[in-house]
């Protein structure tokens, strides 16, 4: 163990000095690639639906909550790797976070390799059985077979910025995601304009994602070659340390495994939605597209949150711990807020960006209503399933997870829903806000009991 490390600018030492200065210095760059990401994104989106038609558009829309499922579980682990590097870092423990950087990088590559196989196999299947209508299901089927045969470098990029990211390094990977999405834009006009590479634009929007990720992936990997340090990437060193790899599981495992369990409700979720035809696929898909710049930008705290209490556990500073989960939940509400109003007074003109039918359009002011301006909620349920993470408790927010949101969603879905009077798009969305608090409520519970018997044990030693 290496008890002199000398920080690198670009690292952030969430164990000492002022939190608030620290949180935006990091919370920023994260913000920024994730919207970026985003609206990138998004981009995809638009340009299909200027140029291709809802229908294209809704075949990209209904496999979001598939991908989401397919690829959460093994990227969860990279939760753990985020988790154990911070821990490490603010231990000072070097030769500890360089074995976690190598070990990260060979389970990332075998869980894209693992990914790949899932999603070929499988995605047809699992579309078919979302109800996804026969006009949108053979273009669905396309999109994912591109996208799937692609997606180790999106899983090596996404290990490989965790580790950054444990240590405050924010903004690299920012960096690298702006000149992957600003090509994967370019690819996109290029592929579905010019080229005609499929002429209803899914394979090739899903090819330029792959390539645009592999330029990230190169990016990230040629940084840590030239990284000095604990993060130096060396292919010497690149083995499997067991100890590593049983820790990374423990705590990434449960993480992925609660991702994919949302989106085995929100393929629930998006089944029902599929009943009423493409016009409120597209829609629905639309808005959650321009939902997911308000849940990045909250889930860049979340991610400050997890590195500052991971960094803090391992020093046992329970106060500081405390801090950050208050100091996270203020920053996630107000972003929500902030959000909320700007899509009371701008959500239509957005959602006209993307769809041009009148039905798509009132399905996606529907869900905004019901879900955009309610966001803030899910922010709130992150930070505390942030804080438990770092505290080395992922177990915890994955069972709760599976009651509060996941169960009762199916439930709703498979209950109310099919109730006459209740079998209407309101009642799909309104389960979200009212899952997002219930589960918020139960993981404060859970978070109180953890931080008390965790700082009372080490008051002991």
């Amino acid at each position: 163990m290496s008890t002199n490390i000398k920080r690198a600018s670009n690292q952030i030492d969430m164990c000492e000095g002022a939190l608030l200065p620290k949180f935006i210095k990091f919370a920023i760059p994260v913000m920024l690639s994730n919207m970026f990401q985003t609206l990138f994104n998004a981009a995809d989106m638009a340009i299909i639906g200027m140029f291709c038609g809802d229908i294209s558009l809704a075949a990209i829309s209904s496999t979001g909550s598939l991908c989401s499922f397919l690829v959460g579980l093994l990227m969860g682990l990279s939760v753990g790797s985020n988790v154990l590097a911070a821990r490490f870092f603010g231990a000072k423990d070097d030769d500890s976070l360089s074995k976690t950087l190598h070990t990260s990088l060979i389970m990332s590559v075998i869980s894209g390799i693992v990914i790949t196989a899932l999603g070929l196999l499988a995605a047809p299947l699992l579309l078919e059985y979302m109800n996804v209508p026969e006009n949108v299901l053979p273009l669905s089927k396309r999109y994912l077979f591109v996208y799937f045969l692609g997606i180790t470098p999106t899983v090596v990029f996404n290990y490989a910025a965790a580790i950054l990211r444990a240590v405050g390094d924010t903004k690299r990977p920012l960096y690298f995601l702006m000149a992957s999405g600003t090509l994967n834009v370019i690819l996109n006009i290029v592929f579905v304009t010019v080229i005609k590479f499929d002429p209803s634009g899914v394979a090739g929007v899903a090819l330029a994602t792959v390539i645009a990720q592999t330029l990230a992936t190169v990016l990230i990997i040629r940084c840590l070659l030239r990284e000095i340090g604990a993060l130096r990437f060396e292919v010497k060193k690149l083995s499997l340390d067991k100890s590593i790899a049983l820790q990374i599981l423990r705590i990434g495992f449960p993480a992925g495994l609660q991702t994919s369990l949302f989106s085995v409700s929100n393929i629930a979720i998006q089944s029902s939605i599929n009943v009423f035809g493409d016009a409120a696929i597209s829609g629905s898909g639309a808005m959650a597209t321009i939902e997911g710049v308000s849940y990045v930008a909250m889930n860049a705290w979340t991610t400050v949150v997890v590195s500052s209490t991971s960094q803090n556990y391992g020093v046992h500073n329970y106060k500081r711990i405390l801090k950050s989960q208050l100091l996270g939940q203020a920053c996630v509400i107000t972003v929500g807020v902030i959000f909320a109003i700007f899509y009371s007074f701008l959500g239509k003109a957005l959602l006209g960006i993307f769809v041009d039918s009148k039905e798509a359009l009132e399905a996606g002011l529907l869900r905004m209503r019901y879900i955009g301006t309610l966001h803030f909620t899910c922010g709130m349920m992150d930070v505390l399933t942030s804080g438990l993470r770092g505290l080395g408790r992922s177990f915890v927010p994955m069972l709760v997870s599976l009651f509060g949101s996941v169960l009762l969603r199916i439930v709703w879905v498979n209950t109310v829903f099919l109730i006459p009077e209740y079998h209407k798009l309101e009642t799909v969305f309104f389960i979200y806000p009212v899952s997002w608090v219930l589960t918020s409520c139960i993981l404060l519970v859970m978070f109180i009991y953890t931080f008390r018997k965790l700082s009372r044990r080490t008051s002991k030693l």
